[in-house]
């Protein structure tokens, strides 16, 4: 891993524990990565309190022919988001806080289309 001072000026306080989350998870991440992780938000989150769980909400819209396009959707989603699940549920974890981050997406779509003269 290699880190700049730039790039550490980017993540801010939070260098550490990112630091610590992809060396824990051998993860390779440099300077070219930390924008992108840092910038990973989310199109909507929800908060259960008394259980201690944050949803991470998704939501796309496809117009595709394509017969697996609901899962390509569902994957993109997931790939998305996934290293931002990681480092919450891993910090969560190491400070024993008990939240739980999980994700749900929402994909609606429309197959083919309609043409009028």
């Amino acid at each position: 891993m290699r880190f700049s001072h730039q790039g550490r000026e980017r993540i801010g306080p939070n260098f550490g524990k990112t630091l610590e989350y992809h060396t824990a998870y051998a993860i390779d991440f440099d300077d070219a990565d930390i924008g992108t992780f840092i910038a990973r938000r989310p199109d909507g989150l929800a908060f259960d309190n008394e259980e201690k769980l944050c949803v991470l909400m998704e939501y796309t819209r496809a117009m595709d022919t394509n017969e697996d396009w609901a899962e390509r959707k569902e994957q993109e989603k997931n790939d998305r988001c996934s290293s931002l699940l990681g480092f919450i549920n891993h910090l969560s974890h190491r400070e024993k806080s008990g939240w739980k981050a999980s994700q749900t997406n929402f994909i609606t779509g429309v197959r083919g289309s309609l043409h009028t003269n």
